[in-house]
């Protein structure tokens, strides 16, 4: 009994919600209809109104914009190291791919990013088809840094193989 009620107040409760809907509309005055009609208030006789103002085709000329900043050099006495500090492991890393022909970019950043999670997935039994992916991943994103067009599969290949071979077990 309390089910049927319960279904009967829902259905109700729609009810008034469509109607409440459909009158807000205001009937068809709101629609849009492909084919355009005469209203009664148009006379027969009567031409189209024209615009008071017209309109220049001409596009308008675009403001210049601001040249391109510059980066300003790091100033004398700047606490901190311009570059982060390399591990014996990760310049191992860089090395070997540079002894492979992979350029890397940002000083090594992303390829290093890379390794650690090379490294860090055969750590945990990633499979291997899913670290494969993620690696191809940096892989691509490093490329589209350098703008340059890469084999991929080959390139992740040894970004693997570099990485096992120079930094998860140093």
């Amino acid at each position: 009994m309390r089910t049927a009620f319960g279904r009967g107040l829902v259905a109700a409760a729609l009810a008034v919600g469509v109607a409440g809907l459909t009158a807000a509309c205001g009937g068809d005055g709101s629609t849009v209809s492909s084919t355009p009609s005469v209203s009664a208030s148009q006379s027969a006789g009567s031409s189209p109104t024209t615009p008071s103002s017209t309109v220049d085709p001409s596009p308008t000329a675009v403001p210049p914009t601001a040249p391109a900043e510059a980066p300003e050099p790091v100033p004398e006495g700047y606490p901190g190291p311009a570059a982060p500090e390399r591990s014996t492991r990760d310049q191992a890393f860089l090395d070997g791919l540079g002894e492979k022909g992979i350029d890397y970019s940002q000083g090594g950043d992303v390829a290093l990013s890379a390794a650690q999670y090379i490294c860090a997935s055969e750590a945990d039994a990633v499979p291997q088809v899913q670290m494969r992916q993620y690696v191809l991943a940096f892989v691509a994103s490093d490329a589209q840094l350098l703008n340059k067009e890469i084999d991929a599969e080959a390139v992740t290949d040894a970004y693997i193989a570099t990485a096992q071979a120079t930094f998860c077990n140093a």
